[in-house]
């Protein structure tokens, strides 16, 4: 395993030819990032309005999909509780906004190989992952980067049940930390 660095995040076997989905877009620096780097299919997902003007912003002039909604483990509207990057389902905050979310399945369903999925959906990620196991489209997915979030209950042990599922079909290429960044490569 490699040790990490945030330059790692960035650094996969990408062409113009790989397809990459950008749940949790924020500001959408990830999206251009690896826009400028491989010029590649790329599909971000923002649900909160003020961070996907802030993405339709940053992503102008690059070929990103820029979906106003974000993934779950089913389709359904949610309110988000908004604290910059912290914002989502999770987050107890006076301000809210009432979000979209769609199901992983219906985003990956009709993809033979996403190349990337990277998942920082502020506790989230366990639902989208465990509906990735639950119809086994998770042997599609060529590279998982997640950040796992404590915002969810008995998160600890859903990151180590995780973790073993995902053991049986990837490999862990880099770990920053549990509550940090991981990347999986299919094996």
């Amino acid at each position: 395993m490699k040790e990490f660095t945030e330059k790692e995040r960035y650094n996969y076997d990408l062409n113009e030819n790989s397809f990459v989905i950008d749940a949790g877009a924020y500001h959408g620096h990830f999206s251009k990032r690896i826009w400028d780097k491989y010029r590649c299919h790329i599909i971000a997902l923002e649900p909160s309005e003020s961070f996907f003007t802030t993405s339709l912003e940053t992503l102008r002039g690059t070929g990103v999909y820029l979906l106003k909604c974000g993934v779950s483990g089913h389709t359904e509207s949610v309110k988000f509780g908004i604290a910059n990057d912290s914002t989502g389902r999770f987050k107890d905050s006076e301000q809210t906004e009432s979000v979209s979310l769609i199901d992983v399945s219906s985003l990956v369903f009709g993809v033979r190989v996403v190349d990337l999925l990277k998942l920082n959906i502020e506790g989230g990620e366990y639902a989208v992952i465990l509906r990735l196991f639950e119809t086994g489209l998770i042997r599609r997915i060529m590279n998982l980067q997640v950040q796992f979030h404590e915002c969810v209950e008995n998160s600890g042990k859903l990151v180590e049940s995780i973790s073993e599922e995902l053991s049986k079909t990837h490999h862990l290429t880099f770990n920053a930390g549990p509550f940090i960044w991981q990347n999986w490569e299919r094996q």
